[in-house]
């Protein structure tokens, strides 16, 4: 239950893949763990879109009787259902984060994380970055650079760390080879329609009053890959593109570009394509929130 405290509302499908003991458990088993938690009082179930009757997703949320029993006080944030489009990105976060659990990554992000293990996952992070600046500089060496593009590489390597993170204020994804080092990093986006994607003007001090991509990395590496997604815009399922891309995500397109450069906008829909919290689907088409085995 700490951890439906923590994201606020859940699936069954997601609670799955996003509590740790849960994941080698079928999904009959963890709608079933909820269900009686629910019947105990301690959780709520609703429906995420009550207009689709039957084929309505159900969600859980934590009830005054289950933040008693965490010691919480029963904030009226909590225990509120959440406004649609609230919903619709609480929903989409944990679909993203559950996804990418189920295909064997770990997933990192300050919602979950405690604060003492962040030290250990931004340490991730610029084992990463000094390692892809690596990869570069070697690339280069093959193919023959000029020596102002070998002397800027190998600078970029030895600032690698310069260029870390040293606050946890993103979320990502990423696995180790056997040497446990990363071999696979993905910054996961997932706009909050509650803040500003980018904000005009002169970037003020705090988390509190940054925009959201003043909190992503400023790495300095080559091979930046990306996730992003927004619960306005609407995903066409038969051809594999953003049939009606919102206005959030136009933002995010720009701000992205300005911070990264146009290459790292080819990753954006790398991984789980039709993983979006709004779909056009044709008939005969097939629709899912998570991959197949997480359902």
């Amino acid at each position: 239950m700490e951890r439906i405290a923590q994201l606020r509302v859940i699936t069954s499908a997601q609670a799955q893949w996003l509590y740790a003991p849960w994941r080698k458990k079928t999904s009959r088993n963890a709608k079933a763990r909820l269900r009686q938690l629910t019947e105990q009082g301690y959780l709520r179930a609703d429906k995420a879109r009550p207009a689709r009757g039957r084929a309505a997703l159900y969600f859980y949320q934590l009830t005054h009787r289950g933040l008693s029993l965490l010691g919480m006080p029963p904030t009226s944030t909590v225990l509120a259902r959440p406004e649609p489009a609230i919903l619709d990105y609480l929903l989409l976060r944990n679909d993203v984060w559950a996804a990418f659990r189920c295909a064997g990554f770990e997933v990192v992000t300050p919602v979950l994380l405690e604060l003492e293990h962040h030290p250990r996952a931004l340490a991730v992070v610029a084992a990463w970055a000094k390692l892809q600046a690596h990869k570069h500089l070697v690339t280069l060496q093959r193919d023959g650079a000029a020596p102002d593009a070998l002397e800027k590489a190998q600078k970029d390597v030895e600032r690698s760390a310069l260029f870390a993170p040293k606050e946890l204020t993103f979320s990502f994804a990423y696995r180790l080879t056997a040497k446990k080092l990363p071999e696979d990093l993905v910054l996961l986006v997932v706009d909050d329609p509650r803040r500003a994607v980018a904000r005009k003007g002169r970037a003020a001090v705090g988390r509190a009053k940054r925009a959201q991509v003043e909190e992503l990395p400023l790495l300095g590496y080559h091979g930046d890959r990306l996730l992003l997604r927004d619960s306005e815009s609407r995903w066409d399922v038969a051809l594999a593109r953003l049939r009606t891309p919102s206005q959030r995500h136009a933002e995010w397109m720009a701000a992205l570009r300005k911070r990264y450069g146009a290459a790292a906008l080819a990753t954006l829909n790398a991984d789980f394509p039709d993983l979006w919290a709004h779909k056009f689907v044709r008939p005969g088409s097939s629709q899912h929130s998570l991959p197949k085995d997480a359902q």
